[in-house]
């Protein structure tokens, strides 16, 4: 019996992250899922979560340097915004729809100490607006939701993906808060149940995901500012799908674990470094922490030989390539809700650092690192390699 415990505990580890063991994400279409080749039916029915709109300032915006207007009106009640979901507010009131353009471009001149140059660490002045739906591919249905402002502006994308067997749910705060600066972010979250996942099957699921971006919100979607990013298992899958599609143009990798299962690599779960790192010549940043490189029992969360620092060191046709270590930190400080996460959350080590300053370190290096590749923002390289760097945060460049 403990044996059987502990091979589930090891599997549960080494693919690629923490996750809860009681959670099987592997989902079965229903009657109501859309097919990524069938534009028009959307009933959003299969959303992932049942999330209100947010607003991140009490504000919306437009004017932002990464808004291009799409010549439509603000109302996203529409083929291209509105994803069918009965929880989604998409049609704005006549106050909504008064955008105050004012307020953000005051935003944008506005620096940490009030001086020139954007402040990417506090809420943008975009009123953020969730809209949710599913794709189907193969058989596989993928739950998103999407974070954006309430316009139909054309903006850069985040596609944001999970650890394993953690719910993209749990990054809702990051998800927020980097659309309340004016990009669009995709929750995904592919399915892999505990003993079944597929690292390449849930690759080709996000580039599903982008297809459907594509389809269903048209000219919102900036297709040359498309981002990757996750956590662990998710920061893996994002080098994944920028190595398998050319419409990924960045990688934003937080912790992420190359593991394959407690048997070694497989066809579906690859040893990625370095055939699907060294070739991608785009931007990438890579947050990481040392803590869980081992562990006092049974297997590190993040072993030393697949951690971040590896990934980093095989990314050498990058254009564009920083890591940041947060010292202190801990595997799962990354995740704002570890609600029910379960015997696998418990298992990584605890850091030392306040958990709310680290993952508000890393949403600024996020909207920093978007500003500066997809908006020339050169003020950003203060936040993300110089003096306005995040608390307890050392920055590498290889």
């Amino acid at each position: 019996m403990l044996q059987v415990k502990l091979l589930t505990f090891v599997y549960i580890l080494a693919v690629a992250g923490c996750g809860d063991p009681s959670t099987d994400r592997m989902a079965e279409p229903d009657a109501g899922a859309v097919d990524v080749a069938d534009e028009a039916d959307l009933d959003g029915e299969g959303g992932a979560d049942d999330d209100p709109p947010r607003d991140a300032s009490g504000d919306t915006g437009e004017g932002s340097d990464f808004g291009r207007d799409t010549g439509e009106s603000g109302d996203t009640d529409g083929d291209a915004g509105d994803l069918g979901g009965d929880d989604v507010d998409t049609q704005p009131d006549a106050a909504d729809a008064d955008i105050d353009a004012d307020d953000a471009r005051d935003a944008e001149e506005t620096g940490p100490d009030g001086g020139d140059g954007y402040d990417p660490s506090g809420d943008g002045p975009f009123e953020v607006v969730v809209e949710t739906g599913q794709v189907v591919r193969d058989g596989r249905t993928i739950p998103v939701s999407v974070h954006g402002p309430r316009d139909q502006v054309q903006r850069p994308v985040v596609v944001l993906l999970p650890g394993f067997q953690l719910e993209s749910r749990r990054y809702v705060a990051l998800a927020d808060f980097v659309a309340s600066h004016g990009f669009i972010v995709v929750r995904a979250d592919p399915p892999g149940g505990l003993f079944d996942a597929s690292h390449t099957a849930m690759a080709d699921d996000v580039s599903a995901v982008i297809d459907w971006l594509v389809s269903e919100l048209g000219e919102r979607i900036d297709t040359a500012a498309i981002t990757a990013a996750g956590h662990s298992m998710g920061g893996k899958l994002s080098f994944m799908v920028a190595h398998r599609d050319p419409r990924v143009r960045a990688v934003f990798a937080i912790d992420p674990v190359n593991a394959g299962s407690p048997f070694g690599y497989s066809p579906t779960l690859p040893d990625i470094v370095p055939d699907e790192v060294e070739g991608l010549a785009i931007p990438i940043g890579v947050v990481g922490e040392t803590l869980d490189a081992a562990a006092d029992f049974g297997p590190a969360c993040a072993p030393e030989g697949m951690n971040y620092v590896t990934l980093t060191d095989a990314a050498v046709a990058a254009t564009w390539l920083t890591e940041w270590t947060f010292t202190g930190a801990a595997h799962m400080d990354f995740v704002a809700d570890k609600t029910g996460c379960g015997f696998v959350c418990s298992a990584c080590r605890d850091g030392d650092a306040d958990e709310e300053v680290v993952r508000a370190g890393v949403a600024t290096l996020l909207v920093a690192f978007l500003r500066l590749q997809f908006g020339a923002d050169t003020s950003m390289d203060a936040w993300l390699r110089g003096d306005a760097l995040p608390s307890g945060v050392v920055v590498r460049v290889p």
